[in-house]
């Protein structure tokens, strides 16, 4: 008995983490109606196709931009903008400027100015913290799911 015990913790772990996807039809009827459905019935249409997973995004794909924070220490806005890429997983760089002169040239011909913090995906360069610009633009360079 005592045996069989992590057999079975295994296949409930494996069963647990199992991701699962769907796919939802819209499909029209003879009569013009709509309807969404996992099949269309004989004699609809189907319109449209959307494929639905219980999956996470784990961010950061092969395909995505790089991600490059400047930062530097005891910086609020700084912190804010660390934090909100943690919880998505998204991958980054950051680069500290507060004690090097070649970071700090960097930074300026990045941004254009020394100002903290800086975002810069791919070819976007966000300068401080605007929560709406950074999830449009890691959606885009395909860091997070679409909002």
């Amino acid at each position: 008995m005592y045996i069989r015990l992590p057999l079975y913790i295994f296949a409930l772990c494996a069963f647990i983490n199992t991701a699962f996807a769907v796919n939802i039809y819209e499909c029209v009827y003879p009569n013009g109606e709509r309807a969404f459905e996992d099949h269309c019935p004989p004699g609809t249409t189907r319109i449209d196709e959307k494929s639905y997973t219980t999956s996470t995004p784990t961010g950061n794909t092969s395909t995505a931009a790089p991600v490059t924070l400047y930062s530097v220490p005891g910086c609020d806005t700084c912190e804010q903008m660390k934090e909100f890429l943690n919880i998505r997983n998204v991958n980054y760089t950051e680069k500290d400027v507060s004690e090097s002169v070649e970071m700090q040239e960097e930074l300026n011909g990045v941004a254009g100015e020394l100002r903290v913090p800086v975002l810069v995906i791919g070819n976007d360069v966000l300068r401080g913290y605007n929560r709406s610009a950074l999830i449009q633009s890691l959606s885009e360079s395909g860091h997070i799911a679409q909002q």
